[in-house]
């Protein structure tokens, strides 16, 4: 079963009516599930992103312009 249907089941738990003791572990449950979703993105991400056919757009920059582009903002 996909994590997506495990979170769904979580929610639809969360809708009837429990003890809450057991309320809490669904809720703790339901946010570790979220969770664990967000950091198997980020890693597919960093995979993907060192891929050697991966391309990046490179563009050079000056960190001085940049610094002085900033601090001319708050100078105002």
């Amino acid at each position: 079963m996909p994590l997506n249907h495990i979170i769904n089941n979580f929610e639809v738990a969360l809708d009837g009516n429990m003890e809450r003791c057991a309320e809490e572990h669904v809720k703790a449950s339901l946010t570790a599930s979220k969770s664990l979703i967000y950091v198997i993105s980020d890693l597919l991400d960093i995979t993907k992103s060192e891929e050697p056919d991966s391309r990046m757009h490179e563009e050079p920059f000056s960190l001085q312009g940049l610094m002085l582009q900033v601090l001319g903002v708050f100078a105002m």
